[in-house]
């Protein structure tokens, strides 16, 4: 009988062991800037900043519940590492450190354009302009570049990358990422604009948030296929608001599960 009960004490232990692997760590690394210097074609926005630290609290929550560990790093105007375009792309490293089971989310919440050539530009706090009044394209962050450095061979698991990007114009980052194993959710349609307002902050990002507060799962589980109807709903109730979320998953990558809710 002793036998027994010590075999299924280490039977119950190896199970533990194995549900915590399978959960893995999640890495979130953020980026919000609200301030633009000097720059009178892009003004200044008022609540990436605060987005991007709402998007980090709200998954540090998720520690020990739909993961094991979560690791943040924020890049913005209010911190030491200021978000310009070297910074961003440099820093992009610390999703590397993760595992193959583990997830990535990359986050942005900033000023975006597209030009002529339909090429989607992210622009950093130090963006230039020509004598013409024109960005130079150096000086931004050409989404290729990031689906590029993104599409690493170190995941494994369909679904696992994830960009998350409350800008204008997202819509066109799903076309780059086709056929890529990267998720991309996204606060809008290309013929639209991401909004912001002081009773909301980034009306995509505030319904992410009060999605997990609110929203009802099956079984607790969020998923970004749960997410979208109900950040969709949410975002057109809004007043005023002319914005639809977009998603695109991999096939393959099944329900993408971000966290667990009601706990």
């Amino acid at each position: 009988m002793k036998k027994f009960a010590v075999v299924l004490f280490l039977c119950l232990v190896i199970a533990s062991i194995n549900a915590q692997e399978q959960k893995g760590d999640l890495w979130v690394f953020a980026i919000g800037i609200n301030e633009y210097p000097n720059n009178q074609y892009y003004p200044s926005l008022h609540f990436c900043v605060s987005d991007a630290k709402n998007i980090c609290e709200l998954f540090v929550a998720q520690e020990g519940k739909a993961f094991n560990k979560v690791h943040t790093l924020l890049i913005a105007d209010t911190e030491t590492v200021k978000p310009a375009k070297n910074n961003i792309l440099s820093n992009l490293t610390f999703l590397r450190n993760a595992k193959p089971t583990d997830t990535v989310i990359l986050y942005f919440a900033l000023h975006s354009m597209l030009d002529e050539t339909g090429a989607y530009y992210l622009l950093p706090s130090d963006i230039r302009y020509d004598d013409d009044g024109k960005p130079v394209p150096a000086s931004m962050i050409n989404f290729n570049d990031i689906v590029n450095s993104f599409d690493v061979k170190l995941f494994d698991v369909p679904g696992n990358k994830i960009i998350i990007l409350d800008t204008h114009y997202s819509e066109t980052a799903i076309k780059l990422a086709a056929g890529k194993n990267i998720v991309i959710f996204g606060a809008c349609k290309d013929n639209e604009l991401a909004y912001e307002s002081e009773r909301y902050g980034g009306h995509f990002t505030s319904s992410i948030v009060d999605a997990f507060r609110e929203g009802s799962f099956t079984n607790g589980k969020v998923t970004l296929q749960a997410l979208l109807p109900y950040v969709t709903d949410r975002v057109k109730r809004i007043p005023g608001n002319r914005q639809t979320p977009v998603l695109y998953v991999p096939k393959g990558a099944g329900d993408v599960v971000v966290g667990i809710s009601g706990e």
